[in-house]
């Protein structure tokens, strides 16, 4: 950790067949070569927190099959593509997506993860509106503190879902104007759309998920497609 390591190549990991963790923070890290986590076919936990990584090295995730946490803060990743985290969809339990200043995910972005993500941290992005996570009936945490979101009525199904959770999400609307700083969870401004009453009129149990709560002061932007 903290060293001036500016890439990890193909061969670095040599004879690491044993490794579980691997902690690389606080370097600077722009580049994973696609194989060069292959040796790592044990690891349980990757940190790559705080160095350069403009996108998720979907590639070097390929043959890891027991990888439970992935730490990717502090990247300066802007947005999350398809399938990004699919080669680890299997195994992982815990990711680390927050204070990377991200603007877009994609829609099929969290593909292949579900029931056995436990916790998800996505707080101090630039993101107004989030994939569906519907599936994700295993979190125990979700951290959305500090996220601009665009209250209207395409955040309604994130509003619903959020709603049906037992504890509160730290969700806050960044925008319109009227609704800014309001939980997305408490916001009225959803009352005015079209299939509010079908959404209050019952739907699955309620998941049991713990997370920050803040209201967010800074400004949203038009919302991306997000949750269905």
């Amino acid at each position: 950790q903290h060293n001036s390591m500016g890439e990890l190549a193909e061969g670095d990991l040599a004879g690491a067949g044993g490794l579980r963790w691997l902690y690389l923070a606080g370097n600077t890290i722009g580049r994973i070569a696609p194989a060069a986590l292959a040796p790592a076919k044990m690891l349980e936990k990757q940190n790559l927190e705080g160095n350069l990584l403009t996108e998720v090295p979907t590639a070097s995730l390929r043959g890891l099959p027991a990888l439970s946490e992935l730490k990717l803060s502090r990247n300066p990743i802007k947005r999350l593509r398809d399938s990004a985290f699919l080669p680890v969809a299997s195994s992982l339990q815990h990711l680390y997506l927050d204070n990377m200043g991200l603007q877009q995910i994609s829609p099929s972005a969290f593909a292949g993860l579900g029931p056995k993500i436990r916790s998800l941290h996505l707080e101090s992005n630039k993101m107004s509106n989030v994939p569906d996570m519907s599936n994700f009936t295993g979190l125990e945490i979700l951290n959305l503190r500090d996220v601009p979101f665009h209250c209207d009525c395409q955040l309604l199904p994130l509003h619903r879902w959020i709603d049906k959770l037992t504890l509160c999400i730290g969700a806050p609307c960044g925008s319109p104007a009227e609704a800014r700083g309001l939980k997305v969870k408490l916001s009225t401004t959803f009352q005015t759309c079209a299939g509010w009453g079908r959404g209050k009129a019952g739907g699955a149990s309620p998941d049991k998920t713990k997370a920050a709560s803040k209201p967010s002061k800074r400004s949203g932007k038009s919302p991306a497609r997000g949750f269905q």
